[in-house]
Protein backbone atom coordinates (compact mmCIF):
# COMPACT_ATOMS: atom_id res chain seq x y z
CA UNK A 1 0.00 0.00 0.00
CA UNK A 2 2.98 2.32 0.34
CA UNK A 3 3.33 2.24 -3.45
CA UNK A 4 -0.31 3.32 -3.73
CA UNK A 5 0.37 6.33 -1.49
CA UNK A 6 3.30 7.35 -3.68
CA UNK A 7 1.13 7.12 -6.80
CA UNK A 8 -1.62 9.15 -5.12
CA UNK A 9 0.90 11.80 -4.08
CA UNK A 10 2.29 11.92 -7.61
CA UNK A 11 -1.22 12.35 -9.00
CA UNK A 12 -1.95 15.15 -6.52
CA UNK A 13 1.37 16.81 -7.30
CA UNK A 14 0.86 16.63 -11.04
CA UNK A 15 -2.69 17.88 -10.54
CA UNK A 16 -1.31 20.97 -8.80
CA UNK A 17 1.25 21.38 -11.60
CA UNK A 18 -1.47 21.14 -14.25
CA UNK A 19 -3.57 23.68 -12.35
CA UNK A 20 -0.59 26.03 -12.32
CA UNK A 21 -0.23 25.60 -16.08
CA UNK A 22 -3.95 26.33 -16.56
CA UNK A 23 -3.67 29.54 -14.52
CA UNK A 24 -0.65 30.71 -16.49
CA UNK A 25 -2.13 29.80 -19.89
CA UNK A 26 -5.30 31.72 -19.11
CA UNK A 27 -3.56 34.70 -17.50
CA UNK A 28 -0.60 35.28 -19.82
CA UNK A 29 -0.44 36.13 -23.49
CA UNK A 30 0.59 33.30 -25.80
CA UNK A 31 3.95 35.03 -26.34
CA UNK A 32 4.77 35.30 -22.61
CA UNK A 33 3.46 31.80 -21.95
CA UNK A 34 5.62 30.54 -24.82
CA UNK A 35 8.66 32.17 -23.20
CA UNK A 36 7.86 30.51 -19.85
CA UNK A 37 7.49 27.15 -21.63
CA UNK A 38 10.86 27.63 -23.31
CA UNK A 39 12.54 28.35 -19.94
CA UNK A 40 11.06 25.11 -18.54
CA UNK A 41 12.10 23.22 -21.69
CA UNK A 42 15.71 24.41 -21.45
CA UNK A 43 16.09 23.78 -17.71
CA UNK A 44 14.40 20.38 -17.56
CA UNK A 45 16.21 19.12 -20.67
CA UNK A 46 19.53 20.37 -19.35
CA UNK A 47 18.85 18.83 -15.93
CA UNK A 48 18.56 15.34 -17.37
CA UNK A 49 21.86 15.83 -19.15
CA UNK A 50 23.74 17.62 -16.35
CA UNK A 51 23.80 14.81 -13.77
CA UNK A 52 24.52 12.21 -16.49
CA UNK A 53 21.92 9.88 -14.94
CA UNK A 54 24.11 9.17 -11.90
CA UNK A 55 21.16 9.50 -9.44
CA UNK A 56 19.33 6.69 -11.29
CA UNK A 57 22.17 4.31 -10.46
CA UNK A 58 21.01 4.41 -6.82
CA UNK A 59 18.05 2.22 -7.82
CA UNK A 60 20.56 -0.46 -8.77
CA UNK A 61 23.38 -0.06 -6.20
CA UNK A 62 21.58 0.71 -2.91
CA UNK A 63 19.44 -2.48 -2.81
CA UNK A 64 22.51 -4.68 -3.33
CA UNK A 65 24.76 -2.75 -0.89
CA UNK A 66 25.22 -3.70 2.74
CA UNK A 67 24.13 -1.30 5.46
CA UNK A 68 27.73 -0.25 6.07
CA UNK A 69 28.29 0.50 2.37
CA UNK A 70 25.16 2.56 1.71
CA UNK A 71 26.53 5.90 2.93
CA UNK A 72 29.67 5.53 0.87
CA UNK A 73 27.64 4.73 -2.26
CA UNK A 74 25.31 7.71 -1.80
CA UNK A 75 28.07 10.23 -1.03
CA UNK A 76 30.10 8.99 -3.97
CA UNK A 77 27.22 9.47 -6.41
CA UNK A 78 26.29 12.85 -4.87
CA UNK A 79 29.83 14.17 -5.29
CA UNK A 80 30.08 12.97 -8.89
CA UNK A 81 26.66 14.47 -9.68
CA UNK A 82 27.72 17.80 -8.20
CA UNK A 83 30.86 17.95 -10.36
CA UNK A 84 29.08 17.13 -13.61
CA UNK A 85 26.15 19.45 -12.83
CA UNK A 86 28.47 22.38 -12.12
CA UNK A 87 30.22 21.79 -15.43
CA UNK A 88 27.02 21.70 -17.50
CA UNK A 89 25.51 24.66 -15.62
CA UNK A 90 28.58 26.71 -16.50
CA UNK A 91 28.33 25.55 -20.11
CA UNK A 92 24.66 26.59 -20.27
CA UNK A 93 25.58 29.99 -18.84
CA UNK A 94 28.03 30.53 -21.69
CA UNK A 95 25.54 29.36 -24.34
CA UNK A 96 22.44 31.33 -23.26
CA UNK A 97 22.95 34.08 -25.85
CA UNK A 98 23.24 31.53 -28.67
CA UNK A 99 20.22 29.58 -27.40
CA UNK A 100 18.10 32.76 -27.32
CA UNK A 101 18.91 33.37 -31.00
CA UNK A 102 18.15 29.76 -32.01
CA UNK A 103 14.77 29.84 -30.22
CA UNK A 104 13.81 33.23 -31.69
CA UNK A 105 13.42 34.77 -28.23
CA UNK A 106 15.76 37.64 -27.18
CA UNK A 107 14.24 37.64 -23.67
CA UNK A 108 15.99 34.35 -22.89
CA UNK A 109 19.38 36.08 -23.13
CA UNK A 110 18.35 38.24 -20.15
CA UNK A 111 17.99 35.04 -18.09
CA UNK A 112 21.64 34.07 -18.63
CA UNK A 113 22.14 33.47 -14.87
CA UNK A 114 18.67 32.38 -13.71
CA UNK A 115 18.15 29.47 -16.13
CA UNK A 116 21.55 27.78 -15.38
CA UNK A 117 20.85 28.21 -11.64
CA UNK A 118 17.41 26.66 -12.13
CA UNK A 119 18.94 23.74 -14.00
CA UNK A 120 21.61 23.23 -11.32
CA UNK A 121 19.15 22.79 -8.45
CA UNK A 122 16.77 20.68 -10.57
CA UNK A 123 19.68 18.39 -11.38
CA UNK A 124 20.87 18.06 -7.79
CA UNK A 125 17.31 17.50 -6.49
CA UNK A 126 16.92 14.70 -9.04
CA UNK A 127 18.73 12.45 -6.56
CA UNK A 128 16.03 12.91 -3.91
CA UNK A 129 13.53 10.34 -5.17
CA UNK A 130 15.98 7.53 -6.09
CA UNK A 131 17.63 7.85 -2.67
CA UNK A 132 14.49 7.70 -0.53
CA UNK A 133 12.75 5.07 -2.67
CA UNK A 134 15.80 2.80 -2.58
CA UNK A 135 16.00 3.28 1.19
CA UNK A 136 12.34 2.28 1.54
CA UNK A 137 11.26 5.72 2.83
CA UNK A 138 8.45 6.31 0.39
CA UNK A 139 6.67 8.70 2.74
CA UNK A 140 9.50 11.20 2.29
CA UNK A 141 8.90 11.18 -1.47
CA UNK A 142 5.16 11.64 -0.91
CA UNK A 143 5.51 14.59 1.47
CA UNK A 144 8.11 16.44 -0.57
CA UNK A 145 6.31 15.99 -3.90
CA UNK A 146 3.09 17.47 -2.56
CA UNK A 147 4.81 20.25 -0.62
CA UNK A 148 6.92 21.37 -3.60
CA UNK A 149 3.92 21.48 -5.96
CA UNK A 150 1.71 23.32 -3.49
CA UNK A 151 4.49 25.87 -3.00
CA UNK A 152 4.86 26.31 -6.77
CA UNK A 153 1.11 26.82 -7.18
CA UNK A 154 1.11 29.45 -4.40
CA UNK A 155 3.98 31.30 -6.10
CA UNK A 156 2.17 31.22 -9.47
CA UNK A 157 -1.04 32.61 -7.93
CA UNK A 158 0.81 35.41 -6.15
CA UNK A 159 2.77 36.38 -9.27
CA UNK A 160 -0.35 36.38 -11.48
CA UNK A 161 -2.44 38.37 -8.98
CA UNK A 162 0.32 40.96 -8.54
CA UNK A 163 1.07 41.14 -12.26
CA UNK A 164 4.74 40.37 -11.74
CA UNK A 165 7.30 38.79 -14.09
CA UNK A 166 7.50 35.06 -14.82
CA UNK A 167 11.07 35.29 -13.53
CA UNK A 168 9.67 35.29 -9.98
CA UNK A 169 7.91 31.98 -10.69
CA UNK A 170 11.22 30.43 -11.74
CA UNK A 171 12.86 31.83 -8.60
CA UNK A 172 10.12 30.21 -6.50
CA UNK A 173 10.75 26.83 -8.15
CA UNK A 174 14.47 27.18 -7.42
CA UNK A 175 13.69 27.69 -3.72
CA UNK A 176 11.66 24.44 -3.65
CA UNK A 177 14.47 22.48 -5.30
CA UNK A 178 17.01 23.97 -2.87
CA UNK A 179 14.93 22.68 0.06
CA UNK A 180 14.90 19.21 -1.53
CA UNK A 181 18.68 19.21 -1.78
CA UNK A 182 18.98 20.37 1.83
CA UNK A 183 16.72 17.56 3.13
CA UNK A 184 18.69 15.07 1.03
CA UNK A 185 22.02 16.23 2.50
CA UNK A 186 20.71 16.01 6.08
CA UNK A 187 19.41 12.48 5.43
CA UNK A 188 22.73 11.38 3.94
CA UNK A 189 24.53 12.80 6.96
CA UNK A 190 22.36 10.70 9.30
CA UNK A 191 23.25 7.41 7.60
CA UNK A 192 25.40 5.00 9.59
CA UNK A 193 29.10 4.87 8.90
CA UNK A 194 31.75 7.31 7.78
CA UNK A 195 33.18 8.11 4.38
CA UNK A 196 36.82 8.78 3.72
CA UNK A 197 38.86 9.30 0.60
CA UNK A 198 39.31 5.54 0.26
CA UNK A 199 35.53 5.03 0.50
CA UNK A 200 34.92 7.56 -2.25
CA UNK A 201 37.31 5.75 -4.58
CA UNK A 202 36.00 2.25 -3.88
CA UNK A 203 33.84 0.93 -6.70
CA UNK A 204 34.07 4.23 -8.56
CA UNK A 205 34.97 2.61 -11.87
CA UNK A 206 32.01 0.21 -11.67
CA UNK A 207 29.55 3.04 -11.05
CA UNK A 208 30.95 5.09 -13.90
CA UNK A 209 30.78 2.03 -16.15
CA UNK A 210 27.13 1.53 -15.15
CA UNK A 211 26.22 5.20 -15.60
CA UNK A 212 28.22 5.86 -18.77
CA UNK A 213 25.70 4.24 -21.15
CA UNK A 214 22.89 5.91 -19.19
CA UNK A 215 24.61 9.25 -19.69
CA UNK A 216 24.65 8.94 -23.47
CA UNK A 217 21.20 7.40 -23.55
CA UNK A 218 19.88 10.30 -21.46
CA UNK A 219 21.51 12.95 -23.65
CA UNK A 220 20.25 11.38 -26.86
CA UNK A 221 16.92 10.42 -25.29
CA UNK A 222 16.19 13.93 -24.00
CA UNK A 223 16.95 15.53 -27.34
CA UNK A 224 15.08 12.81 -29.22
CA UNK A 225 12.00 12.90 -27.00
CA UNK A 226 11.69 16.67 -27.27
CA UNK A 227 12.84 16.94 -30.86
CA UNK A 228 9.38 17.95 -32.07
CA UNK A 229 9.21 20.82 -29.56
CA UNK A 230 12.77 21.90 -30.32
CA UNK A 231 12.04 21.97 -34.05
CA UNK A 232 8.81 23.93 -33.62
CA UNK A 233 10.48 26.31 -31.15
CA UNK A 234 13.35 27.03 -33.53
CA UNK A 235 11.14 27.44 -36.63
CA UNK A 236 8.36 29.59 -35.13
CA UNK A 237 7.92 32.48 -32.70
CA UNK A 238 7.22 31.83 -28.97
CA UNK A 239 3.45 32.38 -29.44
CA UNK A 240 3.25 29.61 -32.06
CA UNK A 241 5.40 27.35 -29.89
CA UNK A 242 2.97 27.94 -26.98
CA UNK A 243 0.09 26.62 -29.13
CA UNK A 244 2.04 23.49 -30.07
CA UNK A 245 3.47 22.91 -26.57
CA UNK A 246 0.02 23.14 -24.95
CA UNK A 247 -1.12 20.24 -27.09
CA UNK A 248 2.15 18.28 -27.18
CA UNK A 249 2.02 16.96 -23.66
CA UNK A 250 1.30 13.64 -22.02
CA UNK A 251 -1.11 14.00 -19.15
CA UNK A 252 1.26 14.39 -16.17
CA UNK A 253 -1.07 12.81 -13.62
CA UNK A 254 -1.33 9.72 -15.86
CA UNK A 255 2.20 9.28 -17.18
CA UNK A 256 3.60 9.11 -13.65
CA UNK A 257 1.69 5.88 -12.98
CA UNK A 258 3.90 3.42 -14.93
CA UNK A 259 7.11 5.30 -14.04
CA UNK A 260 6.32 5.30 -10.33
CA UNK A 261 5.39 1.62 -10.38
CA UNK A 262 8.57 0.79 -12.31
CA UNK A 263 10.77 2.73 -9.88
CA UNK A 264 9.13 0.90 -6.98
CA UNK A 265 9.48 -2.49 -8.69
CA UNK A 266 13.05 -1.92 -9.92
CA UNK A 267 14.73 -2.91 -6.61
CA UNK A 268 12.55 -6.06 -6.55
CA UNK A 269 13.49 -6.85 -10.15
CA UNK A 270 17.18 -6.49 -9.27
CA UNK A 271 16.91 -8.84 -6.28
CA UNK A 272 14.87 -11.49 -8.11
CA UNK A 273 17.04 -11.44 -11.24
CA UNK A 274 20.16 -11.76 -9.10
CA UNK A 275 18.55 -14.89 -7.58
CA UNK A 276 17.57 -16.12 -11.09
CA UNK A 277 13.84 -16.00 -10.21
CA UNK A 278 12.89 -14.84 -13.69
CA UNK A 279 9.35 -16.22 -13.53
CA UNK A 280 8.49 -13.87 -10.67
CA UNK A 281 9.89 -10.90 -12.62
CA UNK A 282 7.75 -11.81 -15.66
CA UNK A 283 4.66 -12.06 -13.46
CA UNK A 284 5.29 -8.66 -11.84
CA UNK A 285 6.06 -7.04 -15.21
CA UNK A 286 2.96 -8.49 -16.90
CA UNK A 287 0.54 -7.79 -14.07
CA UNK A 288 1.68 -4.18 -13.58
CA UNK A 289 1.19 -3.53 -17.32
CA UNK A 290 -2.34 -4.99 -17.20
CA UNK A 291 -3.32 -2.82 -14.25
CA UNK A 292 -1.93 0.37 -15.81
CA UNK A 293 -3.82 -0.46 -19.04
CA UNK A 294 -7.08 -0.40 -17.05
CA UNK A 295 -6.48 3.34 -16.73
CA UNK A 296 -4.65 4.17 -19.95
CA UNK A 297 -6.81 2.41 -22.56
CA UNK A 298 -10.16 3.93 -21.57
CA UNK A 299 -8.55 7.31 -20.94
CA UNK A 300 -7.10 7.32 -24.47
CA UNK A 301 -10.51 6.74 -26.04
CA UNK A 302 -12.37 9.16 -23.76
CA UNK A 303 -9.96 12.07 -24.17
CA UNK A 304 -9.69 11.51 -27.91
CA UNK A 305 -13.45 12.08 -28.14
CA UNK A 306 -13.30 15.07 -25.76
CA UNK A 307 -10.01 16.58 -26.96
CA UNK A 308 -11.36 19.92 -28.22
CA UNK A 309 -13.65 20.76 -25.28
CA UNK A 310 -10.96 19.48 -22.90
CA UNK A 311 -8.26 21.81 -24.26
CA UNK A 312 -10.56 24.83 -24.52
CA UNK A 313 -12.01 24.25 -21.04
CA UNK A 314 -8.54 24.11 -19.50
CA UNK A 315 -6.61 26.71 -21.45
CA UNK A 316 -9.29 28.93 -23.11
CA UNK A 317 -10.11 29.57 -26.78
CA UNK A 318 -6.57 30.91 -27.35
CA UNK A 319 -5.34 27.32 -27.49
CA UNK A 320 -8.18 25.69 -29.48
CA UNK A 321 -5.73 24.71 -32.26
CA UNK A 322 -3.74 22.71 -29.70
CA UNK A 323 -6.34 19.92 -29.64
CA UNK A 324 -5.09 18.40 -32.93
CA UNK A 325 -1.62 17.89 -31.49
CA UNK A 326 -3.12 16.69 -28.20
CA UNK A 327 -5.06 13.97 -30.03
CA UNK A 328 -1.89 12.64 -31.61
CA UNK A 329 -0.02 12.64 -28.29
CA UNK A 330 -2.86 10.64 -26.70
CA UNK A 331 -1.84 7.71 -28.89
CA UNK A 332 1.26 7.33 -26.71
CA UNK A 333 -0.82 6.15 -23.75
CA UNK A 334 -1.45 2.59 -25.01
CA UNK A 335 2.30 2.26 -25.63
CA UNK A 336 3.20 3.53 -22.15
CA UNK A 337 1.50 0.90 -19.99
CA UNK A 338 4.92 -0.02 -18.59
CA UNK A 339 8.50 1.25 -18.64
CA UNK A 340 10.16 -1.31 -20.89
CA UNK A 341 13.71 -0.31 -19.98
CA UNK A 342 13.26 -1.28 -16.32
CA UNK A 343 14.22 -4.91 -16.95
CA UNK A 344 17.48 -3.88 -18.66
CA UNK A 345 18.35 -1.56 -15.77
CA UNK A 346 17.57 -4.28 -13.22
CA UNK A 347 20.17 -6.61 -14.69
CA UNK A 348 22.74 -3.85 -15.26
CA UNK A 349 22.38 -3.88 -19.06
CA UNK A 350 22.22 -0.12 -19.54
CA UNK A 351 23.85 -0.54 -22.96
CA UNK A 352 20.48 -1.79 -24.21
CA UNK A 353 18.86 1.46 -23.11
CA UNK A 354 21.57 3.40 -24.93
CA UNK A 355 20.89 1.53 -28.16
CA UNK A 356 17.15 2.04 -27.72
CA UNK A 357 17.40 5.81 -27.32
CA UNK A 358 19.79 6.11 -30.27
CA UNK A 359 17.20 4.28 -32.36
CA UNK A 360 14.47 6.52 -30.95
CA UNK A 361 16.48 9.68 -31.66
CA UNK A 362 17.11 8.95 -35.32
CA UNK A 363 13.57 7.72 -35.93
CA UNK A 364 12.14 10.87 -34.33
CA UNK A 365 14.40 13.27 -36.20
CA UNK A 366 13.85 11.70 -39.61
CA UNK A 367 10.11 11.10 -39.19
CA UNK A 368 9.42 14.54 -37.66
CA UNK A 369 11.26 16.47 -40.39
CA UNK A 370 9.60 14.48 -43.18
CA UNK A 371 6.12 14.68 -41.71
CA UNK A 372 6.36 18.42 -40.92
CA UNK A 373 6.84 19.06 -44.64
CA UNK A 374 3.89 16.79 -45.47
CA UNK A 375 1.43 17.66 -42.69
CA UNK A 376 2.57 20.91 -41.10
CA UNK A 377 3.37 21.32 -37.42
CA UNK A 378 1.20 18.34 -36.40
CA UNK A 379 3.59 16.14 -38.40
CA UNK A 380 6.18 16.59 -35.63
CA UNK A 381 3.78 14.94 -33.19
CA UNK A 382 3.17 12.01 -35.57
CA UNK A 383 6.94 11.62 -35.93
CA UNK A 384 7.27 11.31 -32.16
CA UNK A 385 4.52 8.65 -32.05
CA UNK A 386 6.30 6.63 -34.73
CA UNK A 387 9.61 6.83 -32.84
CA UNK A 388 7.96 5.76 -29.55
CA UNK A 389 6.44 2.72 -31.31
CA UNK A 390 9.78 1.62 -32.79
CA UNK A 391 11.52 2.14 -29.44
CA UNK A 392 8.85 0.10 -27.62
CA UNK A 393 9.16 -2.82 -30.02
CA UNK A 394 12.95 -2.89 -29.66
CA UNK A 395 12.91 -2.87 -25.84
CA UNK A 396 10.15 -5.47 -25.74
CA UNK A 397 12.28 -7.77 -27.87
CA UNK A 398 15.25 -7.27 -25.52
CA UNK A 399 13.11 -7.97 -22.44
CA UNK A 400 11.99 -11.27 -23.98
CA UNK A 401 15.62 -12.24 -24.44
CA UNK A 402 16.77 -11.17 -20.96
CA UNK A 403 13.88 -12.91 -19.21
CA UNK A 404 14.24 -16.02 -21.38
CA UNK A 405 10.56 -16.06 -22.24
CA UNK A 406 8.32 -15.61 -25.29
CA UNK A 407 6.19 -12.88 -26.82
CA UNK A 408 3.00 -14.50 -25.52
CA UNK A 409 4.24 -14.59 -21.92
CA UNK A 410 5.87 -11.15 -21.60
CA UNK A 411 2.54 -9.28 -21.66
CA UNK A 412 -1.10 -10.36 -21.12
CA UNK A 413 -2.11 -9.77 -24.75
CA UNK A 414 -5.59 -11.28 -24.42
CA UNK A 415 -6.48 -9.12 -21.44
CA UNK A 416 -5.08 -6.01 -23.15
CA UNK A 417 -7.05 -6.62 -26.36
CA UNK A 418 -10.26 -7.23 -24.43
CA UNK A 419 -9.66 -4.04 -22.46
CA UNK A 420 -9.20 -1.96 -25.62
CA UNK A 421 -12.36 -3.41 -27.22
CA UNK A 422 -14.37 -2.54 -24.11
CA UNK A 423 -12.96 1.02 -24.19
CA UNK A 424 -13.91 1.42 -27.87
CA UNK A 425 -17.43 0.14 -27.17
CA UNK A 426 -17.78 2.69 -24.38
CA UNK A 427 -16.54 5.34 -26.80
CA UNK A 428 -19.24 4.32 -29.29
CA UNK A 429 -21.94 4.95 -26.67
CA UNK A 430 -20.34 8.28 -25.68
CA UNK A 431 -19.84 9.90 -29.11
CA UNK A 432 -23.54 10.70 -29.76
CA UNK A 433 -23.82 12.28 -26.31
CA UNK A 434 -20.79 14.52 -26.92
CA UNK A 435 -22.08 15.60 -30.34
CA UNK A 436 -25.39 16.95 -28.99
CA UNK A 437 -23.84 18.96 -26.14
CA UNK A 438 -23.79 22.73 -26.71
CA UNK A 439 -21.08 23.73 -24.22
CA UNK A 440 -17.61 22.41 -23.48
CA UNK A 441 -18.43 21.86 -19.82
CA UNK A 442 -21.56 19.82 -20.55
CA UNK A 443 -19.68 17.75 -23.16
CA UNK A 444 -16.94 16.98 -20.63
CA UNK A 445 -19.34 16.26 -17.79
CA UNK A 446 -21.94 14.09 -19.50
CA UNK A 447 -19.42 12.48 -21.86
CA UNK A 448 -17.28 11.37 -18.92
CA UNK A 449 -20.27 10.08 -16.96
CA UNK A 450 -21.65 8.02 -19.85
CA UNK A 451 -18.25 6.65 -20.82
CA UNK A 452 -17.33 5.71 -17.24
CA UNK A 453 -20.61 3.92 -16.56
CA UNK A 454 -20.48 1.93 -19.80
CA UNK A 455 -16.80 1.08 -19.47
CA UNK A 456 -16.98 -0.09 -15.84
CA UNK A 457 -20.10 -2.14 -16.55
CA UNK A 458 -18.64 -3.88 -19.60
CA UNK A 459 -15.20 -4.28 -17.98
CA UNK A 460 -16.74 -6.04 -14.99
CA UNK A 461 -18.94 -8.45 -16.95
CA UNK A 462 -16.22 -9.27 -19.52
CA UNK A 463 -13.62 -9.97 -16.81
CA UNK A 464 -11.31 -7.05 -17.62
CA UNK A 465 -11.86 -5.80 -14.09
CA UNK A 466 -10.96 -8.78 -11.89
CA UNK A 467 -11.90 -9.52 -8.29
CA UNK A 468 -8.29 -8.82 -7.30
CA UNK A 469 -8.56 -5.36 -8.89
CA UNK A 470 -11.78 -4.66 -6.99
CA UNK A 471 -10.25 -5.83 -3.69
CA UNK A 472 -7.19 -3.67 -4.35
CA UNK A 473 -9.38 -0.61 -5.08
CA UNK A 474 -11.34 -1.17 -1.89
CA UNK A 475 -8.12 -1.29 0.12
CA UNK A 476 -6.94 1.86 -1.65
CA UNK A 477 -10.13 3.79 -0.84
CA UNK A 478 -10.03 2.52 2.73
CA UNK A 479 -6.43 3.64 3.09
CA UNK A 480 -7.27 7.02 1.52
CA UNK A 481 -10.05 7.63 4.05
CA UNK A 482 -7.73 6.74 6.93
CA UNK A 483 -5.03 9.05 5.55
CA UNK A 484 -7.47 11.94 5.19
CA UNK A 485 -8.86 11.32 8.68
Amino acid sequence: MSSFLVIISKCLSSGFSLLGGVILARSLSTEVYGTYSQIILIATSGMLIANVSLPKSLYYYLPISSQAEKKSVVVQIFVMSTVTTLFFSGLLYCLMGWIAIQLNNPFLSLCYFLIPLYMFFLSMADMYEPFFMSMGKLHMVTLMDIAACVWQLIVICIVVLMGQSIILIVAGIIVAQFVKVLVLLLSIRNLDGSVGVKGLKQGLVDKVRYSFPLMFSTVIGVVGKRMDQLIISSMFMPSAYAIYARGAFELPFVSILPFTLSNILLPKYSEKMAANRLGEVILLFSESARQVALVFFPLTVLLYLLSEPFIVFLFSDKFIDSHEVFRVYLLMLPLRITVYGTVSRACGRTDIILKAVILFFFCNVVASVLLIHLMGSVGAAWGTIFAVFVNTMYLLKQNIRLLKTGLKQILPWGALLKNMIVALVAGGFTLPVVNVMESNLSALLFGTIVFSLVYVLFAYFTGCLTQDDIIFLRKCFSLSRKSLA
